[in-house]
């Protein structure tokens, strides 16, 4: 039964971090947004073709967001196996006793 506490008590925690870091990435790109918005023409091409450049730009950015979000992620799952395989090796140790 104190397995199965802990187990519970893991998930939690990983449930609130998760909460935590997305709201932290929310607020990041909404600040992101607002500094972008500069006023500025992007308009390297001397035509209309300024929109298209920031529009690029933009789609960059948020390709780097995700790649790193991701990048989050695989390092939050391997500690978190990390974690999962020390329960294991305490709960192995306590049933030999």
């Amino acid at each position: 039964m104190k397995k199965n506490n802990n187990r519970k008590d893991l998930d939690r925690t990983s449930i609130t971090q998760d909460q935590g870091e997305e709201d932290e990435d929310e607020r990041e790109k909404e600040e992101e947004e607002d500094h972008d918005d500069d006023g500025e023409e992007d308009d390297e091409e001397g035509e209309e073709g300024g929109g298209e450049l920031r529009r690029r730009r933009r789609k960059d950015k948020e390709m780097k967001e995700k790649e790193k979000k991701e990048e989050k992620k695989k390092e939050k799952k391997k500690e978190m196996k990390k974690i999962m395989m020390m329960m294991k090796k305490k709960e192995k140790k306590e049933e030999k006793k």
